[in-house]
């Protein structure tokens, strides 16, 4: 679930330009790169308008730059890719900016390739497909759909990458009806660590695209995707009911939980987010939950939830180009602000042990108590319907986490006193 399109070059511990000084680097790529093409300098004036600025500064998962490319063509990757790997100098490909792993710091003073410039949405109607170019984000794939009648399932947030997302898996609230995002994905175009331009999909290469399905980072810079799409579910309306609960009600939400287990209608998602609120009396557990089909059914599903009488509820029908702004509220560290000193720890589960969940909040409790400073952080618990997910033969993609019942993370907001 966390999520960009990225290569790591070489990774160097010192400087690795060799005998370049950055300005020599730079004027390299001036003449080297299309026309249509940038250079950047940290230094530049507008710098962080120009270059997409990753969503966490946490320095174990920051890399570090001394030069931003943003390319305007395939070939003009190439170019940066053959120049950086014969210079042992270490490079990145960012789309969205939010993909996170502790081991990013690697890349240090090395080469940002920014897709910025590989933006394009192309609907075939016809052929019921979508493709995109590597720094599309999920949000901007809503509307242009919902115009013409179709959907695709998403990720929960909207300025995350779709690509870059994809190539981990992809998961969201419309995982029960469609399956996973990799499981829409029908075409990837690459640049490989070699610069080689590579298509790949089921009749092509088709080795590389399944590894592209689950590993996809680990291949190249994807800077073009293909897609199937689906008619629009419900016409393309759903439901939308928000619950906050006082964190005394902890146990009966996890039974809940636990009582709907495998049984999950495909059209229902659930996000629970433990957070701090002092309007609310401090911890608090807010459900996001998402129907998509007629209010009488949601109502069904919700019962249990509304059964325990939440201190705040909203019930909302409203159209899938609105889902983005019917997200958890409240959710502090994992919104799309960008530059959060955030540490994110991330759990697939199986199984719901309620004593277990019962004492991750306890502990996180404790730790609002120790560092007031860090009560943005947030606890987030997702579930979906797998039915779908499973439906697909478990060797046909790299992913191998499909009988994944609950996904879970705690991202911490590391502030000056924790």
């Amino acid at each position: 679930m966390y999520i960009l399109t990225f290569l790591f070059g070489l990774f160097h511990q010192t400087l690795a330009f060799n005998n370049f000084s950055v300005d020599a680097l730079a004027a390299h790529f001036s003449e080297a790169l299309s026309p249509g093409s940038q250079v950047w300098l940290p230094s530049s004036a507008n710098y962080t308008f120009a270059i997409t600025q990753r969503w966490t500064v946490y320095p174990p998962a920051e890399p570090t730059y001394i030069l931003a490319l943003k390319p305007a063509l395939p070939s003009d990757i190439q170019t940066i890719i053959e120049f950086a790997s014969l210079h042992n100098i270490p490079f990145m490909a960012t789309g969205g900016g939010h993909g996170y792993s502790t081991t990013l710091h690697s890349c240090k003073n090395g080469i940002d390739i920014d897709l910025g410039f590989f933006h394009d949405i192309n609907i075939d109607e016809e052929a019921s497909t979508i493709t995109i170019g590597g720094s599309v984000k999920f949000g901007e794939l809503i509307k242009p759909l919902f115009d013409f009648g179709k959907e695709i399932q998403t990720g929960l947030a909207e300025c995350v990458g779709a690509v870059g997302a994809t190539l981990g898996a992809g998961l969201g609230p419309y995982t029960g009806l469609h399956g996973l995002v990799i499981d829409a994905l029908l075409e990837v175009k690459y640049v490989t660590g070699t610069g080689e331009l590579i298509t790949a999909s089921k009749t092509e290469n088709s080795e590389l695209f399944w590894g592209a399905r689950g590993a996809g980072h680990q291949f190249g810079v994807v800077y073009e995707a293909t897609y199937r799409i689906h008619d629009a579910t419900n016409n393309g309306e759903l439901v939308v009911a928000t619950m906050r609960f006082h964190s005394s009600d902890n146990a009966s939400l996890w039974e809940i939980m636990k009582d709907i287990g495998i049984n999950q209608p495909r059209e229902m998602s659930l996000a629970f987010q433990v957070n701090w609120n002092d309007e609310f009396g401090g911890l608090n557990i807010i459900i996001n939950a998402k129907w998509v089909g007629p209010m009488e059914g949601a109502l069904i599903a919700f019962s249990p939830f509304l059964s325990l009488n939440p201190i705040q509820k909203s019930i909302t029908e409203m159209s899938w180009t609105s889902i983005y702004g019917s997200s958890v509220p409240g959710g502090g560290s994992f919104s799309c602000d960008r530059g959060a000193k955030s540490s994110n720890w991330a759990v697939n589960l199986y199984t719901i042990s309620i004593p277990a969940f019962t004492h991750t909040l306890q502990k996180l409790a404790r730790f609002y108590s120790d560092f007031p400073s860090s009560r943005t952080s947030v606890w987030s618990i997702e579930k979906f319907a797998n039915s779908v997910t499973l439906s697909t033969p478990d060797d046909e993609t790299a992913y191998p986490w499909r009988n994944t019942t609950i996904y879970t993370f705690v991202d911490l907001q590391i502030n000056d006193d924790s």
